[in-house]
């Protein structure tokens, strides 16, 4: 127990050193564009993020052979030479656009990576009630895993999280945040949100 308190001390103070300023910065970028997500099936995800999430479809694409645009993914993506994908670019609340994707490659791994596997995505939204979001989501056929979990110390203190997973296996979190953070005595830098509502500009 007391080199688990040593470890969790340790750790804690590495994470509260001062954060370096940025000063990267890609030539010419503005902004993160999207993120993309491979699904399983882009009919199912394409519902779910419009009737449970409230996206808006913005517009459909498709590509690869049989396709109107075949030019080859495999030099693009590095995917098999067969390969095709139909996918679809959304508008989700204030500030993010979700780029849904839906392959067709022979030797297609299908099953949905573990949290602890490398590139494992999930998709956190800020809520002020995890209880009411996750009722809600489990409604939207979501699997509601254990939780809520609060952190008692560190930087992100007083921050609470609740897990779920899509009816296809994707990570959802669900996180409340205090105003007042201990990291922000650390650093000049601020996680964006929360927003002043849930609506696209």
């Amino acid at each position: 127990m007391r080199h688990r308190r040593l470890v969790s001390a340790l750790t804690y103070a590495s994470m509260m050193l001062p954060a370096a300023h940025a000063t990267a910065q890609i030539p010419t970028a503005t902004n993160v564009d999207h993120v993309g997500l491979v699904v399983p099936n882009l009919d199912q995800a394409t519902t779910f993020f419009v009737d449970a999430l409230g996206a808006q479809r913005i517009y459909v694409f498709a590509s690869g052979p049989g396709t109107a645009s075949p030019a080859s993914l495999a030099s693009r993506f590095g995917v098999d030479l067969r390969a095709s994908l139909h996918g679809a670019m959304f508008r989700l609340g204030p500030n993010s656009n979700i780029e849904l994707l839906q392959y067709h490659a022979p030797a297609q791994r299908r099953t949905p990576p573990r949290n602890s596997d490398v590139d494992a995505p999930h998709l956190a939204f800020f809520v002020t009630d995890l209880d009411a979001a996750g009722a809600y989501l489990q409604a939207h056929g979501c699997h509601l895993r254990s939780g809520p979990v609060e952190a008692k110390d560190g930087p992100n203190q007083g921050q609470s999280n609740r897990y779920l997973e899509t009816p296809w296996g994707l990570t959802l979190e669900l996180i409340r945040r205090p105003s007042d953070q201990p990291y922000k005595a650390e650093t000049p830098a601020r996680l964006y949100g929360p927003a002043p509502e849930w609506t696209s500009r």
